[in-house]
């Protein structure tokens, strides 16, 4: 074997090291609501976007995140459908709902199955989802026919609320987050449909969401694991052409 070869076997070792080991997660959406509030927030853009979907909102949702305290409920959504062996993570932060009834209107996000406006939030095949009342709780929800929720305690606004749908594995599973930190633990949800992400209001609640993100969080090595593996391939080939 001459130098030459030795040098590019290297070579290409490292750039493959380097490529996989610097890899970052790939934001899917990124919406911080920068509108004037007067405007509906139905067929605008995201700000960040990794195709040409726009949202799909009913009229009480302005382009500022908001929907004032009005009678029905009101949701919005993007496209999304996840894929296998993918780790996602949907992150809203939002005020503190008001104007509801004793104090249990909520905002809330999640995976939906369809997108209808005006349905209840959970009555677009929503699973999981999360949201966050008038009283500062927070509750998750594992979604359609999976079982009951979970009260994760009660936090001052606003807060940033999380759900990470890890599919890498045959049944997927849902974990939630609130400021960051871990309230419930991983639950298994099965292989449910999913055709968009969205957020919700209870009937009469004033909701201000102010960003809005899905981000694909799937599971790098680390580049000194990656290096190792590296290192070691290129090791075994020299020896085998000595």
């Amino acid at each position: 074997m001459n130098p030459y070869s030795k040098t590019t076997t290297l070579a290409a070792l490292a750039g493959l090291v380097i490529t996989v080991g610097s890899a970052q997660a790939v934001v899917i959406y990124q919406d911080d609501f920068s509108g004037d509030g007067l405007s509906g927030l139905n067929g605008t853009t995201p700000d960040t976007t990794t195709g040409v979907n726009t949202w799909t909102a009913s009229t009480d949702w302005k382009n500022d995140g908001a929907a004032a305290a009005t009678g029905g409920n009101d949701n919005a959504f993007l496209a999304f459908t996840p894929a296998a062996g993918t780790i996602y993570t949907l992150t809203a932060s939002l005020a503190t709902p008001s104007g509801g009834l004793n104090n249990t209107t909520w905002g809330a996000i999640g995976f939906t199955d369809t997108n209808t406006t005006s349905n209840a939030f959970w009555d677009n095949g929503t699973t999981p989802w999360v949201l966050y009342r008038e009283n500062t709780e927070v509750k998750s929800y594992a979604g359609v026919g999976l079982g009951g929720s979970d009260v994760a305690g009660n936090f001052s606004g606003p807060v940033t609320l999380s759900i990470v749908l890890d599919t890498t594995n045959a049944a997927w599973t849902a974990q939630w987050l609130v400021n960051g930190s871990e309230v419930r633990a991983a639950v298994s949800i099965g292989t449910p449909t999913i055709n968009s992400i969205g957020l919700g209001r209870s009937d009469g609640a004033s909701v201000d969401f102010s960003s809005y993100s899905l981000s694909d969080n799937t599971v790098i090595p680390e580049p000194s694991t990656t290096a190792l593996i590296g290192l070691g391939g290129l090791a075994l080939i020299l020896r085998r052409r000595k």
